[in-house]
């Protein structure tokens, strides 16, 4: 009873890790894109 409990934890922190990292990667892409986008739509 015992390792599965750890188990499932681990699993759960494991995935909400990935979930956290996931997300900071997708709103640096997005902040990294739209700051492209201001500058080439001043510039042009």
């Amino acid at each position: 009873m015992g390792l599965w409990i750890i188990f499932l934890t681990g699993l759960t922190v494991g995935g909400l890790t990935y979930l956290a990292v996931q997300g900071g990667l997708l709103a640096s892409v997005a902040m990294a894109t739209s700051s492209i986008s201001v500058v080439l739509t001043l510039y042009c």
